[in-house]
């Protein structure tokens, strides 16, 4: 569900104790240049900065335990699924921290666009995520859309989120089978009599399940909060048009003159066309900062009613269940917050505070997320020794024997009637559950994904570029969708805590 910290961290934030991001260098622009080293500058008191600092300790979590495939079959399937780890392991270490505070990436040759690791998928996809998407990535006549461009060698496209899109399902799909599979293994003791270490193989196949599925999530989270951190308006860039816009300001009072809200908006979007070198990386990697976010954040939302499910199965007190739905609550809440955020942000405005404000929101998003973690794959750890502690008492001798290994070979059988298989019995029943829930959020997130496939083409060319007007009226479109959607996930809010 989560990962584990060993301490707590709080990293409580309000928008006024962080200063303007106009210090933080558009780290992905720096690409083009220096393809191997990518910084943000964590000299200022930054909302991600506690995370960013123990970001190693959050990677590090749900190792594998120790588990011999029982079958060629199955040996071929957990190598399958060890390629995805690794595979997540690649790209979680492209951000790296050093002790003297910076934020930096380190890309393999092999990378093209590092941007397009912001749309990880995490969870189940909001079909409404499509229009923010494509609203953001399309192309506005006036501006340089050839792919020879700096800023467009290194743009995502509808082509890079169909890849991930195509990878997820397929990953979902093996993840899913494996899930249903190990389900059937471990309700096989309800039934009948089984084979004691064939049985506790299986507990450890079911447990590190979970734990694949929980680091692929914690690792995505991750990256997601680093790279749209790194999505900024480039200083120079920010100077330019704060020059600009104060040069306009003096010529309009010298004339008396006034203009318009939206006579300002088109003047600065005509200004950024005079310098599209300077100015459109800026505004492309703010649009993609905005795209990310609220996929992210629906994302979030959806898993969390499953979260709290899977609280009901975790064996501990009920103040510790309470001190769980209080932080995913905060989580929730937070992400909501981010929503609103991303409707504020002008993706030519250059207002620094915009992306400040919706950083902070998404930062305590992730944190409350991660301070939850910290509990649940503990309790998660401690669900496992105690299955395993209770079954080895089922089968082991009553007196020890030099044959105590041959003893442990025998017959695993629980009886619902008998009152010492009680404790089993439940801890079984809530193992069974928690990896239920996985698999229904799996087959969820894969439906979700063959949805939205059906939107994101992957040739950019069937979208021939639009206007200037006409991306700004979907931005309105988008923002009232985006009310609409706050609306529904602050009800079933209600819901979920009545």
């Amino acid at each position: 569900m989560c990962g584990l910290m060993p301490r707590h961290i709080n990293t409580t934030c309000t928008p006024a104790s962080i200063a303007p991001q106009i210090g933080i260098n558009n780290a992905i622009n720096s690409v083009i240049n220096n393809p191997t080293t990518i910084w943000v500058d964590m000299s200022l008191d930054l909302p991600e900065k506690a995370i960013f600092q123990n970001a190693d300790m959050y990677r590090k979590l749900f190792e594998l335990h120790d588990y011999t495939q029982s079958t060629p079959e199955l040996q071929k399937i957990y190598k399958k699924l060890e390629k995805i780890l690794e595979t997540v392991k690649v790209i979680s270490n492209f951000s790296k921290i050093n002790e003297t505070g910076d934020v930096y990436i380190d890309t393999p040759p092999h990378t093209r666009k590092i941007r397009s690791y912001g749309f990880a998928i995490i969870g189940t996809v909001s079909l409404n995520s499509k229009h923010v998407i494509l609203n953001e990535m399309s192309r506005i006549k006036g501006e340089r859309t050839d792919s020879n461009f700096p800023y467009n060698k290194i743009s995502v496209t509808r082509g890079d989120i169909s890849k991930i899109i195509i990878n997820e399902i397929e990953d979902s799909i093996l993840i899913e089978q494996q899930l249903n599979n190990v389900i059937k293994v471990l309700e096989s003791v309800l039934c009948g009599p089984v084979e004691y270490k064939e049985y506790v193989s299986s507990l450890a196949y079911g447990f590190n399940l979970l734990n694949i599925v929980n680091f692929i999530r914690v690792n995505r989270i991750l990256d997601i909060l680093y790279i749209q951190k790194i999505l900024q308006f480039e200083r120079h860039a920010f100077n330019k048009m704060e020059g600009y816009k104060k040069a306009r300001r003096i010529k309009l009072n010298k004339s008396n003159k006034k203009m318009s809200k939206k006579e300002r908006i088109q003047d600065i979007f005509k200004h950024t066309l005079t310098s599209p070198r300077k100015f459109l990386s800026s505004v492309s990697d703010v649009k993609s900062k905005k795209a990310i976010i609220y996929s992210a954040c629906t994302q979030i939302l959806n898993l969390i009613p499953s979260f709290l499910k899977e609280i009901n199965f975790l064996d501990i007190k009920p103040e510790k269940k309470e001190a769980l739905r209080t932080n995913f609550r905060m989580t929730y809440e937070c992400a909501m917050k981010a929503l609103k955020q991303v409707k504020v942000v002008n993706s030519y405005n250059f207002d620094t505070s915009q992306l400040t404000q919706i950083e902070v929101e998404f930062s305590m998003c992730v944190q409350n997320y991660l301070n939850a973690a910290e509990l649940i794959s503990g309790y998660i750890n401690d669900l496992k020794k105690d299955i395993e502690k209770l079954l080895f008492n089922s089968v082991k001798p009553q007196k020890r024997t030099p044959d105590i290994a041959n003893n442990l070979s025998k017959m695993l059988q629980l009886d619902k009637y008998r009152h010492a298989d009680d404790k089993k019995i439940f801890l079984i029943k809530n193992i069974i559950s928690l990896l239920s829930i996985e698999s229904d959020l799996c087959y969820k997130k894969k439906n979700s994904l063959y949805n939205i496939s059906y939107s994101i083409i992957p040739d950019d060319s069937k979208y021939p570029p639009t206007n200037y007007d006409m991306y700004t009226k979907k931005v309105s479109e988008n923002n009232k969708m985006i009310n609409q959607v706050i609306k529904k996930y602050e009800e079933k809010l209600d819901r979920l805590y009545a």
